[in-house]
């Protein structure tokens, strides 16, 4: 096999990897990450309406930091806008981006290939790069990661190259797609001086300083317009390293572990680290070990990164991948038969390593493989709210899910909810592209929240002050408290010590949870149904979803108890969207017991027990509907009825308190 045949076959395993694991379940090509679809509403607000703000009419905020990614999701925006004049329904800017981001990390294996042409040698960086799951994630996942990992691998070949002019372009173009980049260029500038020259087949070129420059005058000019609009200076990411909070350090230092248990192959650069410690490893190798090793320092400094797969050092790799490459390439150069072997052979072992994190966890034959797979991979630290966040396949799979159903949640605040209607949430990204009203990001990283006018960074869970997000102005109409429903309603001192622990910037302060219950009784508690979103039909379900909404709206169910007849009736009025809720019917005898009604119309002393399940309320308009007729019951022993009372309850509630319940009790004596 022939060194482009290789590569072509790379490139296949490379799609075919992406494929894999990317889906929905179904076999369908699941959505991009929730935090994707936050450049995907900047887009959409500056093609609709010339505005590039995350909710228009508010002020300039750092809702993303990524000029270029916005610029490429503006185009996508541009053509899902006209798609329908040209027949072109199946295009969408989730498509779009996804395979914009394929197509980068695809360039990028052919691109890590190009540093040693004249040997088959030269496959091993993009061997490393196609079996681990981690640029396989970072390719379809809708951010501009793909795209800054290719102008990171093509500035570092133009560079080695001594190519001035294409040095300049993706030196700029890495600066503008991720403010970061600047990094990598400050490592250039560094590493310049023991490396001026460049030999090229029969030809020596001067590697000049000024292309650098250029991407230094591209940070610039981003840090002197965000400076202008916002007041700051350094991209948040950079805000973030210089004041740290309590244990970020520590948490980034686990973050790398993680890396290293997702992509285990990474233990190889320890071979191309000795080798430079003996002076022994080429130039280009120390090169792309010590920008590498940079930008995991900067990764660590970040604390522990949200996002699966390790997203947040996929740039490293392919610097790690060449690294590894060179070192390699010496021992197969060595005389000694053995020393070569060994190297093939822990390469390929290296391989397999980092390809088994893309799988299901599984036995193989009597191999307890599932067993270990779940321990190497569990979580070294706590996930971020509302993900257990496990390593490897899993924990793609949960964000997969995660932003699957958020995405449910912002097109049912779409289709059911009047658009002025203002969202607080901790998840921005899916129900702020979807839901099109005003949405506030609870973790202060789309928009301000409360004091905080200092974007906070998307690379690191940062937490806020709770009490004064909820008391800020404008107020909130719906507030996402949790991701799911659990097995039973919270108590509002459950939600407010979850959010305390969770989320909150003082969680040991004196009587934080009580100050959060308060602000989180200014609620109702409501049961929505959310369909699931989907490419696969076979995939879309319906779920119940959880939501906080102002109880001044006045919008809780009406109920009402008459008499007609020997009969009684309960109707609903309801002036609102689309909402669950379990009917619950009481009776109360002359003797003073009280009798639940099943929905059989059986009576039971022993409750609670829901007359309707899972009953659908819908705006009534002016009138009321029927939610149950029945008979008035006849007791034993000569008892009878002298009240009926009814109210209802979010489904799955099984204690009496205010989460609980919907509404006001309704009830008719006779």
């Amino acid at each position: 096999m022939n060194r482009s045949i290789a590569l072509f076959v790379a490139l296949a395993i490379l799609l075919a990897h992406i494929l894999a694991i990317h889906n929905d379940g179904s076999g369908g090509l699941a959505f991009p990450y929730d935090q994707a679809h936050a450049a995907y509403r900047l887009a959409r607000n500056l093609v609709m309406d010339g505005q590039l703000q995350w909710n228009p009419g508010s002020t300039a905020f750092e809702s993303y930091s990524s000029p270029v990614w916005i610029a490429v999701c503006t185009i996508g925006e541009r053509l899902c806008a006209t798609r329908l004049n040209a027949n072109l329904d199946w295009l969408s800017i989730n498509l779009f981006c996804q395979t914009i981001g394929v197509l980068a990390m695809l360039t990028c294996v052919v691109l890590a290939a190009q540093f040693r042409e004249e040997r088959i040698a030269s496959l091993i960086a993009p061997l490393m790069l196609v079996s681990s799951g981690c640029i396989a994630a970072a390719a379809a996942n809708g951010l501009e990661t793909a795209l800054f990992t290719l102008f990171v691998v093509a500035t570092f070949l133009a560079f080695e190259r001594g190519r001035s002019g294409t040095t300049a372009l993706f030196a700029l173009l890495l600066c503008l797609t991720r403010p970061e980049g600047v990094l990598f260029v400050l490592g250039l500038l560094a590493l310049r001086p023991f490396a001026r020259k460049a030999v090229v087949g029969t030809e020596t070129r001067t590697r000049a300083a000024w292309p650098l420059f250029l991407g230094l005058a591209g940070f610039g000019a981003t840090c002197g317009l965000r400076f202008l609009t916002t007041g700051a200076v350094l991209p948040p990411s950079f805000h973030a390293v210089l004041h740290p909070e309590p244990l970020q350090f520590g948490g980034g230092l686990e973050y790398l572990l993680d890396f290293v248990r997702t992509c285990p192959a990474v233990l190889l650069v320890l071979q191309p680290i000795a080798l430079l410690s003996l002076r022994r490893l080429s130039g280009l190798g120390a090169r792309a070990l010590l920008l590498g090793l940079l930008w995991l320092a900067f990764v660590a400094l970040q604390g522990r990164a949200p996002l699966p797969f390790c997203e947040l050092c996929v740039p490293a790799l392919p610097f790690l991948g060449i690294a590894i490459q060179e070192g390699l390439i010496e021992a197969f150069d060595a005389a000694s038969r053995f020393r070569r072997r060994v190297a093939l052979t822990v390469f390929a072992v290296g391989l397999v390593a980092s390809a088994l994190p893309s799988r299901e966890p599984a036995d193989l034959g009597p191999l307890p493989l599932e067993r270990i797979q779940n321990a190497w991979l569990a979580p070294s630290g706590s996930g971020r709210f509302g993900y257990a966040q496990p390593l490897g396949r899993t924990g793609l799979e949960e964000e997969i899910e995660r932003t699957h159903l958020l995405r449910g949640v912002g097109l049912f605040l779409r289709d059911h909810v009047d658009p002025s209607t203002s969202v607080l949430t901790p998840w921005p990204g899916a129900v702020g592209y979807l839901a099109r009203g005003a949405v506030y990001d609870l973790g202060a990283r789309a928009s301000a929240i409360g004091r905080n006018d200092r974007a906070f960074p998307w690379s690191r869970r940062s937490r806020i002050d709770v009490v004064e997000a909820l008391q800020s102005e404008p107020g909130f109409d719906l507030v996402v408290p949790l991701l799911g429903v659990p097995e039973r309603v919270p108590t509002p001192e459950e939600l407010a010590l979850k959010w305390r622990d969770e989320l909150d910037a003082s969680p040991a302060a004196t009587g934080r949870k009580e100050a959060i219950q308060r602000q989180l009784e200014r609620f109702e508690l409501v049961t929505v149904p959310v369909v699931v979103d989907s490419r696969s039909r076979t995939a879309v379900r319906e779920e119940h979803f959880l939501l906080l909404r102002r109880r001044d709206l006045g919008l809780a169910p009406r109920v009402a108890v008459e008499r007609e007849g020997e009969e009684f009736v309960v109707r609903i009025a309801h002036k609102t969207h689309h909402q669950l809720a379990d009917l619950r019917v009481t009776c109360v005898d002359d003797r003073g017991r009280t009798w639940w009604m099943r929905p059989t119309g059986e009576l039971t002393e022993r409750g609670p027990v829901s007359a309707r399940r899972e009953l659908l309320l819908y705006d009534t308009g002016t009138r009321r509907v029927d939610a149950l007729r029945a008979r008035v019951p006849e007791l034993a022993e000569g008892a009878r009825v002298v009240e009926v009372r009814a109210w209802l309850v979010n489904p799955d509630a099984r204690e009496d308190q205010s989460f609980a319940v919907v509404g006001e009790t309704a009830s008719s004596t006779w």
